[in-house]
C-alpha cells in the first residue's frame, strides 16, 4: 500500500506485510519462507527525509532461521539515526546503533560472518571461511571520523583466491591533521590469475600456483603526512619490502587520492643469489587515485642491472613508460 501526497509539502507512505514471502520466485535468491512487516514514510522536497520502520522479519531462507527488526530515520546529507537494527540468518549476524550528523554522534556497526556459504546464490563464486567487522563512525554524516577492526580465517573465494589469515585495525580523523594509523597483518594468500590467452581454466589454489607466506603492513601518522612500511615474503623465499610517506586527499569517500615518495624499496630472492635483486638508490615520486597510477624519477640497481625509470602512468584505458634498463 502507497500514498503519495503531490501539494507544496510532498510526502509519501508506504506499508506492506510479507505472508509465507518465497523471494526464489521474483529474483535470483535462495527459496524461504518469510514473515514481515515494513513502514516507509518521509518527503523528497526540499531535501530527501525518510524514516523506515520494520517491527519484524521472521522465517527461513535457504533453510536457515532469519529473524530481524529496523528503525531507521535519515535526512539527505545531515542526518543518519539507528534506534535498532539487528540481524540473524544462519550465524550470519548484522547490528547497528547509534547516529551521525553532529560533532559528538557515534554509529557502531558489528558483522559476523560464520557462514557465508550462505552468500553463494547471491554472488558470482562460492565463498567460505569465517570473518568479523566492526567499526565506530563518530561525527558528521559526510565526513566522519573512522575506527574500524577485521579479523578473517580461512576465507576463500571460488578458486580465485583463499587467505588463511587476516588482522588489520585502521582509524582514519575527519580533518587533514587527524590521525590516520592502519596494521594490517596477513597470511597464506594464495590466488588464481586467469590465463593469458583468456581460455582454459583455473587450477586448484593448492597446485603449484602463487603463495604469499606472509604480508604486513603499518600505516602511521595523519592524513596530510604520514609513513609507510610493507613487508612482503612468498613461499620461495622472495621477499619485497617498501618505505613510503606522504599524504592522502578524501574530499569525498568515493574520490580519494595519495601523493608522496618511496623512500626505500628492495626485491630479493627472485634470481637467487646472496645480493638484493633490486635496491631503491633514490626516493622516488608517486602519487594514485581511482582513475589514474603514476610512478617517477625511480633508480633502481642489482642483480637484475640498473632501471632508471623517469614516468609510469596508468589509467583504466592507457599505460605508458620513459625509462632505461641496462
Amino acid at each position: 500500500q502507497a500514498e503519495f501526497d503531490w501539494g507544496d509539502q510532498p510526502a509519501f507512505k508506504m506499508q506492506g506485510k510479507l505472508s509465507q514471502f518465497d523471494p526464489a520466485r521474483w529474483v535470483k535468491a535462495p527459496q524461504g519462507r518469510i514473515d514481515g512487516e515494513f513502514v516507509a514514510a518521509g518527503t523528497w522536497h526540499p531535501e530527501w527525509q525518510v524514516q523506515l520502520s520494520v517491527p519484524h522479519v521472521s522465517g527461513e531462507l535457504a533453510g536457515q532461521v532469519l529473524n530481524g527488526v529496523a528503525q531507521v530515520h535519515w535526512q539527505a546529507e545531515r542526518m543518519l539515526k539507528v534506534d535498532q537494527m539487528q540481524w540473524q540468518w544462519g550465524r550470519n549476524t548484522l547490528q547497528a546503533n547509534g547516529s551521525l550528523g553532529a560533532d559528538k554522534d557515534e554509529l557502531r556497526l558489528s558483522l559476523a560472518v560464520d557462514e557465508p556459504h550462505l552468500l553463494t546464490p547471491f554472488l558470482s563464486q562460492t565463498v567460505s571461511g569465517r570473518a568479523n567487522f566492526q567499526a565506530t563512525l563518530r561525527g558528521k554524516l559526510t565526513t566522519p571520523s573512522v575506527e574500524a577492526q577485521v579479523q578473517a580465517e580461512d576465507v576463500q573465494w571460488g578458486r580465485a583466491a583463499k587467505l588463511a589469515y587476516l588482522k588489520a585495525s585502521a582509524s582514519l580523523g575527519a580533518g587533514a591533521n587527524a590521525a590516520l594509523n592502519l596494521q594490517l597483518h596477513a597470511q597464506r594468500l594464495r590466488w588464481n590469475l586467469p590465463p593469458a590467452s583468456g581460455t582454459g581454466s583455473l587450477a586448484k589454489l593448492d597446485e603449484g600456483n602463487d603463495s604469499l607466506r606472509e604480508l604486513r603492513i603499518d600505516m602511521q601518522g595523519v592524513r596530510a603526512a604520514h609513513r609507510i612500511v610493507a613487508q612482503a615474503q612468498w613461499d620461495g623465499g622472495q621477499s619485497v619490502s617498501v618505505k613510503a610517506s606522504g599524504k592522502i586527499d578524501l574530499p569525498t569517500w568515493s574520490s580519494p587520492a595519495w601523493s608522496g615518495r618511496i623512500d626505500a624499496a628492495q626485491l630479493m630472492g627472485f634470481v637467487g643469489g646472496a645480493e638484493p635483486d633490486l635496491v631503491l638508490h633514490e626516493p622516488g615520486l608517486l602519487s594514485w587515485s581511482l582513475d589514474k597510477f603514476t610512478l617517477g624519477a625511480v633508480n633502481l640497481q642489482g642483480q637484475l642491472g640498473q632501471i632508471n625509470l623517469d614516468l609510469l602512468e596508468w589509467a583504466p584505458r592507457s599505460l605508458s613508460s620513459k625509462g632505461r634498463w641496462q
